[in-house]
């Protein structure tokens, strides 16, 4: 979704396994590694057949502790680029909230 701030990963051309972060700036093939705006270290990534995990410790986010999460997967990389994913009804509801100071007594 072009505005989101991305961790990306996907597996290069020789096989190998990228993952970096970026900003998603247009719908056109541009995702090249930039800084977020809140804090991202220990960026790892590890693949199996049919999935790919990223692992990253974040954080300091300067409108609070509660984000916006979307999520998306795309199988279409060229010249070790990935390009727009499908624009399914799946796709559009990929949407969440995640909250780094969930408080257990507050959602009772």
């Amino acid at each position: 979704m072009v505005g989101s701030e991305a961790l990306v990963a996907f597996h290069n051309s020789n096989g190998s396994m990228t993952v970096y972060t970026t900003l998603i700036n247009s719908y056109s093939p541009s995702m090249i590694p930039g800084n977020l705006s809140f804090q991202v270290s220990g960026l790892s990534v590890e693949s199996s057949i049919i999935e790919i995990t990223i692992f990253a410790d974040v954080g300091l986010f300067s409108g609070g502790f509660v984000v916006n999460q979307v999520w998306q997967s795309g199988y279409l990389v060229l010249n070790d680029v990935p390009q727009m994913h499908a624009i399914s009804h799946q796709n559009l509801q990929s949407t969440g909230e995640i909250d780094f100071l969930y408080d257990e007594e507050k959602h009772r």
